[in-house]
């Protein structure tokens, strides 16, 4: 089945471009009059070569990583620009308007999530949302892609003053046409939190608002422990007696068979939840999805990289065998809104993250997009930090895997202490963490995690 076609007059920038997209019906709707069909078996180089146009435009780009690579060659042999569609809309009159972006390396892990705006416009249409950590990397993309189905109101909450100010600036003209509150809070403050509750009707909560830094929580067990858990208890509690519909947490690969204070916050974070909807029967529908690495996030080992490469200095690794799974921050927070709206509670959520990348893959990738030769001699082995993993995987090998209704979204189980036993040291741990006892903050969460190693 061939795409529809449509006559379409691109804006004058791109006048002269060449779109380029993957043989499939149901992810491309409408082709323009310069535009092509790719699959494996396209002669990339012969296409390059005839093409009299400087500009590549790649929409729904969905092929394999090969063809992906092929591709950034072809460009960079033909000296052709390679742009990646942001947002491609045909209006009533069938003139064509696009936002293009360079081509980068997020570009090149993204996936068809077949995500619909339509049906999540009905999801959101009367829907008041709070989005916390709404200033970080996930979160100002969930917020971005949030604020496009329309809800009544979102407000994002982040404690990152000159991070939520430049978002507020930027949602003010990206989307001027919805409500949206912009508020500078500290989750662990019970009371300011149950305020903002109780002066707005949320229906929705995302709850992405995290310290996220592995060698730097290592040396902060007290504040990981408020941040990563107190105030999801916080979160957890307002949303339950305020009746919120759904809440979902984003939660880590680092808290499977955790072995930094990172991951072992984030796992008691996810046990807390799971406990409190199994002793409280809420009527809010409470899920968690636990995320792999998000590409060029903030802190992660892209865009460190990237900075020691454009500073000439030496790469930095721990582990040559060392692996990872890498997601596309605008795949990530689709399939996060799609697991808002799973039939029934789970205990934690994983996604479908594709194949484990090495660290040399991931360098040798940033060397292709870069065109530059790759070298093994530029790299500095500092070996595995305090906390770190060889590889990071989504669930251990004793859980229970199990599909959902959609193909991309799985649910798991692990075993974990009863809810009895959780709620008894939950409680003596809100109790430590109004005071400063590092060493017996520790002892509580081990005990609450016991597959911590």
């Amino acid at each position: 089945m061939k795409p529809k076609a449509i006559v379409c007059t691109i804006n004058e920038e791109y006048a002269s471009a060449f779109f380029f997209c993957l043989e499939s019906a149901y992810q491309f709707d409408y082709t323009v009059s310069s535009s092509k069909i790719i699959s494996e078996s396209s002669d990339i180089d012969h296409l390059f070569r005839d093409l009299e146009s400087s500009n590549i435009l790649l929409y729904k780009c969905y092929v394999s990583k090969d063809l992906k690579k092929r591709l950034i060659v072809a460009a960079q042999v033909y000296q052709k620009n390679l742009l990646y569609v942001d947002h491609l809309i045909c209006d009533s009159t069938s003139a064509l308007s696009l936002q293009c972006l360079p081509y980068q390396i997020e570009h090149f892990f993204e996936f068809d999530t077949r995500f619909s705006y339509d049906k999540n416009l009905t999801h959101f249409s009367d829907a008041h949302v709070l989005i916390t950590g709404g200033a970080g990397s996930i979160g100002s993309q969930l917020v971005k892609l949030v604020a496009q189905c329309k809800p009544q109101q979102l407000t994002i909450v982040d404690q990152n003053e000159e991070g939520l100010w430049r978002l507020k600036n930027q949602l003010g003209i990206l989307f001027p046409n919805v409500t949206i509150q912009c508020i500078l809070l500290d989750l662990t403050d019970f009371d300011s939190l149950d305020y903002l509750f109780s002066q707005n009707n949320f229906t929705t909560v995302f709850h992405t608002a995290a310290y996220k830094q592995l060698p730097l929580l290592q040396d902060h067990i007290y504040i990981a422990a408020k941040i990563n858990l107190i105030a999801t208890i916080n979160l957890v509690k307002l949303s339950h007696n305020n009746k919120i519909k759904r809440f979902l947490y984003l939660s880590s690969d680092k808290a499977c068979n955790p072995t930094s204070i990172l991951g072992l916050t984030k796992r008691a974070a996810e046990i807390y939840i799971t406990s409190f909807q199994e002793q409280n029967k809420s009527a809010t529908i409470f899920n968690t999805v636990r995320l792999g690495n998000i590409v060029n996030s903030s802190g992660s080992v892209i865009p460190t990289f990237n900075n020691q490469l454009n500073h000439n200095l030496p790469l930095t690794i721990t582990h040559n065998d060392s692996k990872r799974y890498y997601l596309n921050n605008k795949n990530a927070c689709e399939l996060i809104i799609e697991s808002l709206f799973l039939e029934k509670n789970t205990s934690v959520l994983i996604l479908k993250m594709g194949e484990m990348l090495s660290i040399i893959e991931v360098l040798k990738l940033l060397f292709l997009f870069r065109n530059k030769p790759f070298s093994e001699r530029t790299i500095k082995h500092i070996g595995l930090r305090s906390g770190e993993k060889l590889i990071e995987v989504l669930h251990n090998n004793t859980a229970k895997v199990s599909k959902t209704n959609n193909p991309l979204i799985f649910a798991i189980e692990e075993t974990q202490l009863s809810s009895d036993k959780v709620r008894m040291i939950v409680e003596q741990l809100e109790t430590l963490c109004s005071s400063y006892n590092e060493e017996k903050i520790l002892d509580l969460l081990k005990q609450l995690v016991p597959e911590y190693q």
